[in-house]
């Protein structure tokens, strides 16, 4: 919003490119008239040059102050909005409104400070350009009384002054909302940008197609989230996910199962030890390459607004934008059709089917090209974590993780699922998270987490017989 006010200030006619161009013309004509004259004006330029350069900084760090305050302002009510159900369920309207006024407050106070550092810019300015005029009229004064000037020529470069006057003010402002938008726009860089992640480096490498198996080593891994740093949720995690087999996590909440998966896709940078694939460093790793090769579907998969094909698509569409972005030197690639990346209906449908998706897709009036609404509202939930599934078999990448991915489910929907997951796990290397004894059961390896470490491993049988802390496990969690 606040790039967006910038852009249309600067397209008014006293800002902008317009400004610029005036301001130029305007010194180049009172250099025409009196070059004399010209450079006792010309002394209010280094003063002005100092002042924007001091109002600059301020409203720099005033602009960003503001987008966060903006940012946590659209987050409170997105968030209410989302969750309206449980705001009127449990009576809490007043409690939500109270906190978006005080975000909205927070956000008031910044405005007006900038207001304020813009005014004070704005007075800097017409007094440095006012006390020049003021210089060129004793100036000019002096050289009609002498007879150097006439008259009339004065008056008119006191005229073209003035305009002057005003199109430096329209430059000041220029400056002033270019700042304010560089802000904001900078906060959404950093937040899409995997450059702006603290820590996360961006790497170079890659592996051939005919080399990559999706072996996954996790090698004395610490880690801490960045607002919580005392808490620490791997405490030198080992670990290592087979190549083409199903590695299953359990534990009690708060082990670090999901943040395992976070690590792996390399939302967050671990805190000390290594992360390898294929015995590469994910670090050195091309991160979009990584990504590419990485599918996830969790508990709550996430839909876009849009029909249910071009959701579908999107993983697939995504990966191969950013393929050829990149085969480009970064020029954005031209999808086919609108599903992008060169996705056709038919892999579409394909996918749809092996995720057992397909029927109940065809069963709405408008198939495939249904809208699922915003964050597929339209759809069961059973049915958005078929839909997240065909994705992911579309995508067909190496390393699939299953973040309880069947959890918030009924059993007629976890068969459908589940089903549709083996098919999906066949040949890749699964990092499977779960609470489900039926998600786990025939997986090649479980690994049981606490404390942010794997303190036993081994196939579901071999593990309830050494009645230890899986079995216990088992015991609490699914009798």
């Amino acid at each position: 919003m606040v790039a967006k006010q910038a852009v249309q200030g600067n397209l008014q006619r006293d800002r902008g490119l317009r400004a610029v161009l005036e301001t130029i013309c305007g010194l180049a004509v009172l250099f025409k008239l009196s070059p004399r004259l010209a450079w006792v004006f010309g002394l209010v330029i280094p003063f002005a040059a100092w002042s924007l350069a001091e109002a600059r900084k301020k409203l720099m760090l005033l602009g960003q102050e503001e987008g966060k305050s903006l940012g946590v302002e659209a987050s409170i009510a997105s968030e209410a909005v989302r969750n309206i159900r449980e705001v009127r369920g449990f009576g809490a309207e007043a409690r939500e409104l109270a906190r978006f006024k005080t975000a909205s407050q927070g956000t008031a106070v910044t405005s007006v400070k900038i207001g304020a550092a813009s005014g004070r810019l704005e007075a800097l300015n017409r007094a440095a350009i006012y006390m020049s005029i003021l210089a060129v009229m004793m100036v000019g004064g002096r050289l009609v009384l002498a007879g150097s000037m006439q008259a009339s020529l004065l008056l008119s470069f006191v005229g073209f002054c003035f305009s002057l006057n005003f199109a430096m003010q329209g430059v000041n402002f220029t400056v002033a909302d270019a700042k304010r938008g560089q802000a904001a726009l900078e906060r959404v860089f950093k937040v899409m940008s995997p450059a702006g992640s603290k820590g996360l480096n961006l790497g170079v490498d890659v592996i051939s197609p005919r080399d990559f198996e999706g072996k996954v080593d996790f090698r004395k891994v610490h880690f801490t989230y960045p607002t919580r740093p005392d808490m620490h949720v791997l405490s030198g995690l080992d670990l290592t996910l087979r190549a083409g087999e199903v590695t299953a996590l359990v534990g009690n909440s708060g082990g670090g199962k999901s943040t395992i998966a976070a690590l792996l896709s390399r939302f967050y940078p671990p805190s000390r030890g290594e992360i390898l694939v294929d015995g590469v460093d994910v670090t050195d790793l091309d991160r979009r390459w990584l990504t590419q090769r990485i599918a996830l579907v969790g508990q709550n998969p996430a839909l876009f607004t849009g029909t249910i094909a071009q959701n579908i698509a999107y993983g697939a569409a995504a990966a191969a934008a950013a393929a050829t972005a990149k085969g480009n030197g970064g020029a954005p690639a031209e999808g086919a059709g609108e599903l992008g990346g060169g996705v056709t209906m038919d892999k579409v449908v394909q996918a749809a089917e092996l995720a057992n998706a397909k029927d109940f897709i065809e069963e709405f009036p408008d198939g495939f090209e249904t809208f699922v609404g915003e964050g597929g509202v339209q759809l069961s939930g059973g049915q958005r974590q078929r839909i997240a599934i065909a994705r992911a078999v579309l995508k067909d990448a190496r390393i699939l993780i299953l973040d309880e991915a069947t959890s918030a489910l009924d059993a007629h929907s976890e068969a459908l699922v589940q089903e549709a997951l083996s098919r999906l796990t066949k040949g890749r290397t699964v990092l499977v998270i779960a609470h489900r004894l039926s998600t786990v059961v025939n997986a090649d390896k479980i690994c049981v987490l606490s404390q942010g470490k794997v303190i036993e491993e081994g196939k579901h049988d071999e593990l309830l017989e050494r009645k230890g802390a899986y079995y216990n496990l088992m015991s609490t969690l699914f009798d």
